[in-house]
């Protein structure tokens, strides 16, 4: 698709060669292999000095980038940027004989179903899964070997299973993540067209829900544990052999480390957890946390500045206590 075919459904002003071919896109931080991808705010802007990519649509002029598309709502343009290069499409499903698939399941186009696999009850399963034995993430939709899929659980097309996952009743792996932007006193919505990617020995609880990405793929590394009624929003990474906790929020490309532990209800915001670390129930992380240690509070700091904090807090309370106090 020529640059100035996109600059024209984006109603935007192009700068550079209107007849550049654009075969694919991606967010700015993917590999150099998209031709164009999307600077959404200035302050993104003002980290750009150069960009691997043949052209961009940014929501200012950049210097020394040539070609760009400068648009005034850069989320907008994203959105229609995306539905040009990703329009809908549907052939038939192939289900091996030697797997179990309930009466009551669905299974839609483009699903192929091989050996070994479990689908309960009423699960449904999207376009382009692939579910096989032996699987191996990278390919279509996969869900691997000895994976058991409970009852009621909901699998949108894309998404990557490996093996010897439990996914429990209620599920929803690959619904579209909360990506809207503001339209003339309205939300305008951004497609999402990445995938979920989730790695073997995973256990999920009932009713959790995994968000797919924009662009690229929502990641859970090997062995994580994930509770029940847990939120895990679009672009988010979480590393091997984590556990998280009911009830706990992440939000959108927050990225979590390795053997990360996350109690209940806890929330974690766009930001950075590394590896070993703790975050106690009902804690809120609002910045990057790196060292290894027990975390909690809101917003998160070491556990024994909160324990500190909350002696020094009922301390001042006896202090000023009245007469009618219990």
């Amino acid at each position: 698709m020529k640059l100035q075919t996109i600059a024209a459904a984006v109603d935007g002003r192009l700068i550079g060669d209107p007849d550049l071919a654009i075969t694919n896109i991606g967010p700015l931080n993917s590999t150099s292999d998209r031709d164009l991808t999307f600077i959404l705010t200035p302050k993104a802007a003002k980290t750009v000095v150069t960009v691997p990519f043949k052209a961009v649509i940014s929501c200012i002029e950049l210097p020394n980038i040539s070609n760009q598309i400068i648009v005034k709502n850069a989320r907008q343009a994203m959105a229609t940027t995306i539905a040009l290069f990703y329009p809908e499409s549907r052939p038939a499903a192939e289900i091996s004989s030697d797997a179990f698939i309930h009466a009551t399941a669905t299974i839609s186009d483009q699903v192929i179903v091989e050996a070994g696999c479990t689908i309960g009850a009423n699960v449904i399963i999207g376009d382009r899964c692939h579910i096989m034995t032996g699987a191996r993430i990278g390919e279509s939709v996969i869900i691997g070997e000895d994976t058991i899929i409970y009852p009621n659980v909901v699998i949108y097309k894309g998404a990557q299973l490996g093996k010897r996952n439990r996914i429990h009743a209620g599920t929803v792996i690959g619904s579209d993540g909360f990506g809207y932007f503001p339209d003339a006193g309205k939300w305008g919505k951004i497609p999402h067209i990445g995938t979920v990617i989730i790695g073997d020995d995973v256990e999920i609880g009932a009713n959790t829900t995994i968000d797919k990405s924009v662009f690229g793929a929502t990641l859970i590394g090997d062995g994580t544990k994930i509770d029940n009624l847990v939120h895990i929003a679009h672009n988010t990474q979480i590393g091997s052999h984590s556990a998280i906790a009911a009830q706990a929020g992440l939000m959108g490309s927050a990225k979590i480390g390795n053997r990360v532990q996350i109690g209940g209800q806890a929330g974690i915001s766009d930001t950075i957890v590394g590896d070993n670390v703790i975050i106690t129930a009902r804690a809120g992380v609002t910045k990057k946390i790196t060292s290894p240690g027990v975390y909690s509070g809101f917003p998160a700091w070491e556990h024994r500045n909160e324990l500190k904090k909350d002696a020094w807090v009922r301390t001042q309370a006896k202090k000023r206590k009245g007469p009618d106090d219990d």
